[in-house]
């Protein structure tokens, strides 16, 4: 079995209407939640082993302050560029290339490609993956290449206004 975690970057800044998209950095609330959010990720005993990244501006800062003092500083983490603006199909391409000897990944990136993704994987119906969600799906596969719909399970979903 693998598990895929998808983390939707935290709420971005629009205080710059002339700033390209890509450079976008978080807002105050998109800081707050992440911070929030790590601290969530903290209980959860089986982290991922590798962070696949966005290189968009909010999706680095999100995983840079989820990762600060938190036990998600241990996995490895790899700056992608495919991942930004990704369609689903995308995405599953560059989820069945990844290293099969990765048990547990993550991707972080954005909607809508992540909320298409997580819907194409696993029966239950997500309208809409909120800013800094996080969504756990143990999939039903042993390498990566095997990925496709409806393999997973999701086995946690999160985000800040969840109540706790």
């Amino acid at each position: 079995m693998k598990t895929l975690f998808l983390l939707r970057h935290a709420k971005s800044s629009w205080d710059s209407p002339t700033l390209d998209d890509f450079e976008r950095p978080l807002n105050r609330r998109g800081t707050d939640n992440a911070a929030t959010m790590a601290i969530r990720m903290d209980k959860i005993t089986l982290l991922p082993e590798t962070i696949y990244c966005s290189t968009a501006t909010r999706a680095r800062q999100t995983v840079e302050i989820m990762r600060q003092g938190s036990t998600l500083q241990n996995s490895n983490l790899v700056l992608e560029e495919d991942i930004y603006m990704a369609d689903s199909r995308l995405l599953l391409i560059l989820i069945s290339n990844l290293d099969d000897s990765i048990q547990r990944v993550m991707l972080v990136g954005h909607n809508p490609g992540f909320t298409n993704l997580l819907n194409t994987l696993q029966a239950e119906t997500i309208d809409n993956m909120p800013t800094c969600s996080v969504a756990i799906l143990e999939l039903n596969i042993d390498i990566w290449s095997q990925i496709g719909p409806d393999l997973g399970h999701l086995a946690h979903y999160d985000y800040p206004k969840k109540p706790h």
